[in-house]
């Protein structure tokens, strides 16, 4: 992909704390694996706090195809590059394809839809989120159909490998019948979102600091979407030694029009998001809680 112009506009609050659902978070992606929150636990269990920050996240939108996206390809791009956030991109001629900001999240504008990715926990949601409604609002698809979302946890946890994969089995999978010594272990479950009309799959389990990249990458395990990037773009990256991964893809349809279609996959972003954030604290929470009592859900 050929540069672009470098500048400020967009990225203000990139230098100030960036805000995940309500909870700051610093530029260290590691403090955030910290405690910041009490989880509820039952009285006999000892107080365990996490908090987890996707290292990945991805919004799809799904449109009946339009023939404005052929008319829009060059403004689109050139919005983006006045405000200076546009690092790269692409034109073919059934897409568009840009990296924003120094992240360089994936913003791809198509004739029947968008796809949005963030591929780095330092990533900022909120400005990415912007640069989704600018497409959105350029391309105006007349019937939206549908949207997606897909996080990413890599969630550190205080706990060896064994041990975690232990208490695994007696505080999450229950003890199982049968003459066995059970290893490693991973579940992959369907699931229907309370209080949103969306349904999808979950994979989550425990991994070592090795296995991290090919996860991210969607090379090891049956859930998410076909691979997302090259296994080099986390190969450089410093994982945990010990950590739950939770990896997750939820479905829902759309009914509103151009005008409130980037509002509503902004709340149905937000709504997954939060739904997989407390399955992936529950874990880690029920992993690393002093007592092997039952963990509540907050």
């Amino acid at each position: 992909m050929p540069p672009a112009k470098a500048g400020r506009p967009f990225e203000r609050q990139s230098a100030r704390r960036r805000r995940t659902n309500g909870r700051s978070i610093g530029s260290d992606w590691a403090s955030t694996l910290r405690r910041t929150e009490p989880c509820s636990f039952e009285e006999r269990t000892a107080k365990v706090v996490i908090v987890s920050v996707p290292w990945t996240q991805s919004l799809h939108l799904y449109w009946r195809p339009e023939l404005r996206f052929y008319a829009k390809q060059a403004d689109l791009l050139k919005q983006y590059e006045e405000q200076g956030v546009l690092r790269a991109f692409r034109i073919e001629e059934g897409f568009v394809d840009a990296q924003l900001f120094e992240s360089r999240d994936r913003l791809t504008i198509k004739k029947d839809g968008v796809d949005l990715r963030l591929l780095s926990p330092r990533a900022d949601p909120d400005r990415a989120l912007e640069a989704l409604d600018i497409a959105v609002k350029e391309v105006g698809p007349a019937f939206p159909r549908a949207v997606s979302a897909s996080f990413q946890h890599i969630i550190e946890i205080d706990v060896d490998l064994d041990e975690a994969i232990k208490r695994g089995y007696g505080r999450i999978l229950g003890d199982l019948p049968g003459r066995f010594n059970f290893g490693d272990w991973a579940v992959l479950t369907d699931v229907v979102v309370e209080g949103l009309d969306a349904s999808g799959t979950i994979e989550f389990g425990i991994i070592r600091s090795d296995e991290a990249p090919m996860r991210l990458a969607r090379l090891a395990g049956r859930a998410g979407e076909a691979r997302q990037q090259s296994l080099a773009r986390w190969q450089e990256e410093d994982f945990p030694d010990v950590a739950v991964f939770c990896d997750g893809v939820i479905s829902g349809s759309l009914d509103s029009k151009t005008e409130g279609l980037a509002a509503s996959a902004t709340e149905f972003w937000n709504a997954a998001r939060s739904a997989q954030e407390s399955l992936a604290d529950g874990l880690c929470a029920m992993l690393t809680a002093d007592d092997l009592g039952r963990v509540e859900a907050k």
